[in-house]
C-alpha cells in the first residue's frame, strides 16, 4: 500500500500547489484592479509609453514606480547616461556567450543557470526587465542579428527558452522575449513586410514565442519592427492579440522595439507599451485624444494598464506585491557559468586526422596568428554591446594554458587587413585645377538636394558626426543633404579601399563613376569598395549624402591594398618553424551587428589564402572559427585538419578555446544551425528570397527552413544541424518503441563511450511522417537529450513523444492535425549521422 499513500500525497501535494497559485493569481487581480479604479486617464495613458530612452512613467500619489528596461539578451548592456545616449561605462558587467552559443550548448539546465546568473547582473544594476532572450528563427545567414539568435529549429529554441526565462525571472526580473514575430533580416527592418504563410507561421516561427507563453510565463513580449502580411507587427492585431493573448492566453505585456510604432492604432493592435517614450509618442497625446473622442474605448486602454500592472506586480514593484528578494550579485560565479556555458558551446567541426587535442608536451612551439587571435568582441554588434572588467582573447587563453610549459607561443598579428582611416586634407584638393586643399561642400536644407544650396563652405575632410546638432547655420538638425565636390590624388599607384560610414545615406563617384553605395535610410554603417589611382594622377570625386531622423554621421574613408602575397610568406616562413600552427579566423561585429546584413557569406578579407599558405607550410594547422554566422569555408576546409567553431564566447572565451584546444575540456558543442557549403545552397535563397522586392520579402521555402531543406531536398550542407564530433566515441544500440495509447511514444536507447575519456553526447530523435496529406519534412526534431559519460560508461535515454511532437499545422481547418499512419523515429547525432531506426503505427 506503500504505493498508494505516495500517490495521495502527491495529488496532494499538487491541489495544495494548484490552489496557493490560484490564491496568489486572484490577490495580483485584485491588487490591480484596485490600482486601476483610482487612476485617471491621463494617468492611465502615462503608463502606456516611455517616460525616456529607458524607463516606464510612473504614478507616484498611488505607489507606482518606474520601472528601468535594459538591453540584453546575453548580459546588461551598457547604461546610457545623457540625452545624446552616450554610454556609461563606469558599471560592468559579465559578457556571456550570445545567443546563438546558447543554442550550441543544447543544455537546458545549464541554460537555466545562465538565465539565473544573467538575472542576478540585472537586479544588481538596479533595472527591472532585460530585454531578452532573442528567439527568432535564423532563417537568413546574411542576417545581421543571427548572432543573438539561438536557432533555425523552433523545437530546440522552445525547449532552450524556457529554462533562460525561468532562470532570470527567479531572481525577481523580468525577461522580454524578442522579435515578435518573423525578423529574419536587417536590412530594411523598419519597413520591410515579411510574407509569411499561415502553416510556417505556426510550425517555425511561432513555437518558440509559445512556449514562451505557455511554459516559461514570461512576463514582456517584444514586437518586431518588421511588417508581417502587409501589417507592421507593432500594430498587428492578428499576432498580437488573436494569437498572442487569446489564443495562447497572455497576460502580460507587449512593448515596442524602440521606435517601432508608426500610429496610434498599434494600441488597437494589440500593443501596450510603446518605447522609447515621452508624451508626444503615438501612445501618449494621440491615444489620450482618442480616447477623449471615442474613437479609442478607454476600455483597451485600461487592459494596456492592467498589463503593465501586472509586470509591476510580478517583480515586486507594487507595495502590495509579494516581497521578491533579488539574488545577492556573485560577479566570479556568474564568471564561471560565462566559462562553462563557452566550453559546452564550442563546436568542433573537423579531426581528421584527430590532430586534437595538442599535447603541450610534445609541442616545443606553436604559431598563432589570424584576425580574431587577439581581438575583443564584448562592446561590438550593437543594442547588444556589454562592457565587461575584463575579456580574454584566444591569444590570452592561449598563454594561460602554456604558462607552465616549455612550449614556446609565437605571435604575428593578422596583417590581411587593415583599419580604413579619413582620407587626410592633403589627398583632397577643391577641383582637379587647384592646389587648395579640402572639398566644397554644398549643404541643402532638405534631404533630396532640392533648389538652391543653403551653405557652402570648404572642408578639409569629410569626416563628421553632427546628431543633436546643425551642420551649419542655416541647416535644420535632421532631413539635410550635403554635396561635396573636388578631386583626390595620391603619392603611390596602388589599389585603395574606398569606404563610406554614414547615417543614412551616403554614396561616392569618383571621375563620374559610382564607386561606394551607402544609399538609403539606416543607421551608421560601413560600405567599401576598391578604386586604382595611379600616382600624381588627379581625379574628381564627389560624396553625396542625406540625413533624414535621428543621427547624423559621414566618413569618408580609405587604405591602400598591401602586398598580401609577401605576408602570407612570411606567415608561412614562422608556422613551418613550429610544431603546430592555430589560426583565429572569422568574423567580426563590423559583420555581425544589429542594422545590418552581411554582404555576402564569404570570409572577410584575404582570410582563406592565410589559411591555405600556412596549411602548405604546417600540416598541422588548426582553424578556429569566431564568429556568430555562417561562412564558407570551401576555400581551405580540405586542407586543414581541424576546425573548431568557438562563436562570440563571451568575456572568458579564449580561455574555453584553450581549454578545448589543450583537451583540457572534451568538446561536446552541437551546431544550432547548418552551416552550407555556399550562399546558394540556403533555402531562403535558393527557394525564398532576399532581401526581397518593393519593400516585400517572400517566405517561399515555407516550413522547409534549415535542415529541413537540406535532408528533404537532398541538398548537401558543409556540416549538418546537430553535428559537433567529441575527442570520444559514442554507440548507440537497443532503441526501443512503444505506444501506450493514440499518438503517444516512448523511446529508449543505450548510449556507450567506447572511447578512452569522459566526453557528453547530445541524443537527437527525429520523427518522419511517412505518409501526409500536406507535406512535411523527411526530418522534424523532437527530442534531444545531453548525457555525460565516463570512459565505458553506458546510460539508457529515455523519451516521451506526446500527440503535438507527431502533428502538423492545417491553416484550411486553422488547428494542428495529428493523422493516423506509420511515422518513422531516429536517432542520431546530428540530422545528418542517424545511428538507429524504427517505425510506429497510429
Amino acid at each position: 500500500m506503500g504505493w498508494l499513500w505516495k500517490l495521495l500525497l502527491l495529488i496532494a501535494l499538487a491541489l495544495a500547489i494548484n490552489s496557493s497559485m490560484a490564491s496568489a493569481s486572484l490577490h495580483r487581480e485584485e491588487t490591480v484592479e484596485k490600482l486601476l479604479k483610482k487612476m485617471t486617464l491621463e494617468e492611465k495613458v502615462s503608463l502606456c509609453h516611455g517616460a525616456s530612452r529607458f524607463t516606464t512613467a510612473s504614478v507616484e500619489r498611488l505607489g507606482i514606480r518606474s520601472l528601468e528596461v535594459v538591453n540584453g539578451p546575453h548580459g546588461v548592456g551598457i547604461r546610457y547616461r545623457d540625452r545624446k545616449h552616450l554610454p556609461n561605462r563606469d558599471e560592468a558587467h559579465t559578457y556571456f556567450p550570445t545567443g546563438i552559443s546558447v543554442g550550441a550548448t543544447w543544455n537546458r539546465e545549464l541554460i537555466r543557470d545562465y538565465g539565473k546568473a544573467l538575472g542576478t547582473e540585472t537586479g544588481a544594476s538596479g533595472r527591472d526587465v532585460i530585454l531578452g532572450g532573442a528567439i527568432n528563427i535564423n532563417r537568413n545567414p546574411l542576417c545581421g542579428r543571427f548572432f543573438e539568435y539561438m536557432s533555425e529549429d523552433p523545437y530546440h529554441i522552445s525547449e532552450l527558452i524556457v529554462p533562460y526565462i525561468k532562470g532570470v525571472q527567479s531572481t525577481g526580473v523580468a525577461t522580454c522575449v524578442k522579435h515578435f514575430v518573423a525578423n529574419s533580416q536587417e536590412r530594411q527592418r523598419f519597413s520591410i513586410d515579411e510574407n509569411v504563410d499561415l502553416r510556417t507561421l505556426h510550425e517555425i516561427y511561432f513555437p518558440g514565442f509559445k512556449a514562451s507563453v505557455q511554459e516559461g510565463n514570461v512576463l514582456t513580449v517584444m514586437s518586431a519592427y518588421n511588417k508581417l502580411n502587409g501589417t507592421y507587427c507593432s500594430e498587428n492585431g492578428f499576432i498580437q492579440t488573436d494569437i498572442l493573448k487569446e489564443r495562447w492566453g497572455f497576460d502580460g505585456l507587449v512593448m515596442s522595439d524602440w521606435g517601432a510604432v508608426h500610429s496610434v492604432n498599434a494600441a488597437e493592435g494589440g500593443l501596450d507599451l510603446e518605447m522609447p517614450g515621452n508624451d508626444n509618442n503615438y501612445l501618449g497625446e494621440p491615444l489620450l485624444e482618442g480616447c477623449r473622442n471615442g474613437e479609442i474605448p478607454e476600455s483597451r486602454v485600461d487592459d494596456m494598464v492592467r498589463r503593465m500592472l501586472r509586470l509591476h506586480y510580478e517583480i515586486g514593484a507594487l507595495k502590495e506585491s509579494p516581497k521578491r528578494q533579488r539574488p545577492k550579485l556573485d560577479k566570479k560565479a556568474n564568471e564561471k557559468i560565462a566559462l562553462e556555458t563557452a566550453r559546452e558551446a564550442i563546436v568542433l567541426l573537423k579531426n581528421s586526422p584527430a590532430a586534437l587535442p595538442l599535447d603541450k608536451k610534445g609541442l616545443d612551439s606553436i604559431f598563432i596568428t589570424g584576425i580574431n587571435a587577439d581581438q575583443t568582441h564584448s562592446e561590438g554588434g550593437g543594442s547588444s554591446a556589454i562592457h565587461c572588467d575584463y575579456e580574454i582573447t584566444p591569444l590570452e587563453g592561449m598563454r594561460m594554458a602554456c604558462e607552465e610549459s616549455n612550449t614556446e607561443l609565437l605571435y604575428k598579428p593578422y596583417s590581411g587587413k587593415q583599419e580604413l582611416k579619413p582620407i587626410p586634407a592633403k589627398n583632397l584638393l577643391t577641383s582637379k585645377s587647384s592646389n587648395q586643399n579640402g572639398l566644397i561642400g554644398h549643404y541643402y536644407d532638405n534631404k533630396n538636394f532640392d533648389g538652391s544650396h543653403a551653405e557652402v563652405q570648404i572642408d578639409s575632410q569629410v569626416n563628421f558626426n553632427w546628431t543633436g546638432k546643425s551642420p551649419a547655420k542655416k541647416l535644420p538638425k535632421t532631413n539635410f543633404s550635403v554635396r561635396w565636390t573636388g578631386a583626390v590624388r595620391v603619392d603611390e599607384t596602388g589599389d585603395y579601399i574606398f569606404g563610406l560610414n554614414s547615417d543614412d545615406g551616403s554614396r561616392l563617384f569618383i571621375d563620374g563613376e559610382l564607386v561606394v553605395d551607402n544609399w538609403g535610410n539606416h543607421g551608421a554603417q560601413l560600405e567599401t569598395d576598391k578604386y586604382r589611382l595611379e600616382k600624381d594622377k588627379t581625379c574628381e570625386i564627389k560624396i553625396e549624402y542625406y540625413n533624414g531622423l535621428k543621427d547624423s554621421v559621414v566618413e569618408l574613408l580609405w587604405r591602400k591594398e598591401m602586398n598580401h602575397n609577401k605576408i602570407f610568406k612570411e606567415d608561412a616562413r614562422m608556422a613551418s618553424r613550429c610544431g603546430a600552427a592555430v589560426v583565429f579566423a572569422g568574423l567580426s561585429h563590423e559583420y555581425d551587428r544589429e542594422g545590418k546584413d552581411k554582404p555576402d557569406m564569404k570570409l572577410p578579407g584575404r582570410q582563406a589564402e592565410q589559411i591555405k599558405a600556412i596549411t602548405e607550410a604546417n600540416s598541422n594547422t588548426i582553424v578556429v572559427m569566431v564568429g556568430g554566422s555562417p561562412v564558407e569555408m570551401g576555400g581551405f576546409l580540405e586542407d586543414v585538419p581541424s576546425v573548431i567553431q568557438a562563436w562570440y564566447a563571451g568575456q572568458r572565451g579564449g580561455e574555453a578555446i584553450a581549454d578545448i584546444i589543450f583537451g583540457k575540456v572534451n568538446p561536446s558543442g552541437k551546431l544550432p544551425v547548418t552551416l552550407p557549403k555556399r550562399l546558394e545552397d540556403t533555402p531562403a535563397f535558393a527557394i525564398g528570397e532576399y532581401p526581397g522586392e518593393n519593400g516585400e520579402v517572400e517566405h517561399k521555402e515555407g516550413i522547409f527552413v534549415g535542415y529541413r531543406y537540406y535532408d528533404t531536398m537532398d541538398v548537401e550542407p558543409e556540416f549538418a544541424f546537430g553535428h559537433g564530433l567529441s575527442y570520444t566515441n559514442f554507440e548507440y544500440s537497443d532503441l526501443k518503441i512503444t505506444s501506450e495509447e493514440p499518438f503517444t511514444a516512448n523511446v529508449s536507447l543505450t548510449v556507450k563511450n567506447t572511447g578512452k575519456r569522459m566526453g557528453k553526447e547530445t541524443v537527437q530523435i527525429y520523427i518522419h511522417d511517412k505518409k501526409s496529406s500536406l507535406k512535411r519534412p523527411v526530418k522534424e526534431l523532437k527530442g534531444f537529450e545531453k548525457i555525460s559519460l565516463n570512459k565505458g560508461q553506458a546510460k539508457t535515454v529515455q523519451f516521451t513523444l506526446s500527440k503535438e511532437d507527431f502533428s502538423f499545422f492545417n491553416p484550411e481547418l486553422d488547428c494542428w492535425i495529428a493523422e493516423p499512419g506509420e511515422f518513422v523515429i531516429m536517432a542520431g547525432s546530428s540530422s545528418k549521422d542517424i545511428r538507429l531506426e524504427g517505425s510506429l503505427e497510429f
